[in-house]
């Protein structure tokens, strides 16, 4: 259940900030990306596990998320954006 809220905010949050004549491009990237992310980080995993065994490469992914998870907080603007007046108004029901 939560892997499908985060999916569906994901893709909210792009398709909110793409420019309207980009939208279907960026989306398509963002997509790329997160389905064709998964076979490259299967083989490098597979790597990494053969030359340290499979209990250690279990630590590389988590310090690797660690890492990307503290940067995102320091640089991202996403916790500085605030809602339109548009999409507030979707929100609730009435007319953007």
């Amino acid at each position: 259940m939560g892997a499908g809220v985060v999916i569906t905010q994901g893709r909210t949050i792009v398709q909110l900030a793409a420019v309207p004549s980009h939208r279907a491009r960026i989306l398509a990237l963002f997509q790329l990306g997160f389905v064709g992310g998964g076979p490259v980080g299967a083989l490098a995993m597979g790597y990494v596990a053969r030359l340290t065994g499979v209990d250690t490469a279990t630590v590389y992914p988590a310090v690797a998320m660690l890492g990307v998870l503290v940067f995102l907080f320091a640089r991202s603007a996403l916790w500085r954006q605030e809602a339109t007046e548009e999409s507030a108004a979707t929100s609730r029901g009435g007319v953007g």
